[in-house]
């Protein structure tokens, strides 16, 4: 064999061999990766999707007290302020009710949009309670303010919340638990993976480097044989 046949043999090897490897090399970074693109974007997206309804529901109780107070204390002071006040919070209150049906799975949907309803009622039973009072009328409205009927529409509203919370709570540590796992086993997998890749880079480079030295011994082999 000539010696441009070997040399052409030694680098069809070793190029065999770099393609061989970059091809497993590339296969092991997919198998990392695939974690690190869905599985983890995806516990992130729900646990983030879980802390903004819950930040959605203890907007909607505060501003409920908020409403409830306010119109109480109108009919009471006949106060300018609490109105203000009322008409200011209001339409925050319609729009976190309506980002938590947004945002909710079919379960919460059900639960927010209960709440909503019981919202619709309590609402028009105060706007009918400011009217008495602007039109003289304060007793009227501080009594249905405490009717039975708005005591009813406040109960299902605090229900609706309280079993929202309820089964949330659990569900919100068992999101962040999953998450926490979710990240711990992609973490340890890519470093078993690349260890796995150095391993076996450190081997091909070795078995290319022999690969060349063979190659230049046998070069030199016929240059040793030839009579001077």
């Amino acid at each position: 064999m000539t010696i441009k046949h070997k040399l052409l043999v030694g680098f069809v090897l070793v190029f065999i061999l770099m393609a061989l490897e970059a091809f497993w090399v590339y296969s092991q970074l997919q198998t990392m990766a695939e974690p690190l693109e869905k599985n983890i974007p995806a516990s992130i997206d729900e646990l983030n999707r879980a802390t903004d309804l819950n930040n959605q529901a203890r907007l909607i109780r505060y501003y409920d007290e908020i409403l409830t107070q306010s119109a109480r204390n109108y009919a009471l002071t006949q106060e300018n302020r609490w109105l203000q006040r009322y008409y200011a919070f209001e339409p925050e209150l319609n729009l976190a009710l309506k980002r938590a049906i947004a945002v909710g799975n079919p379960q919460d949907k059900k639960i927010f949009e209960d709440i909503s309803q019981a919202n619709i009622n309590l609402i028009a039973m105060e706007y009918k309670a400011i009217k008495l009072v602007n039109d003289g009328q304060p007793t009227d409205a501080i009594q249905l303010m405490t009717s039975g009927n708005y005591a009813l529409q406040k109960d299902i509203y605090d229900d609706g919340l309280n079993s929202y919370f309820l089964q949330k709570q659990a569900g919100h540590a068992q999101s962040i638990e999953s998450a926490t796992v979710t990240v711990r086993l992609a973490a340890q997998n890519a470093h078993e993976i690349l260890q796995e890749t150095l391993q076996q880079t450190i081997f091909l480079i070795l078995l290319i480097l022999t690969i060349l030295i063979l190659s230049l011994i046998h070069i030199s082999e016929p240059t040793r044989r030839t009579p001077i």
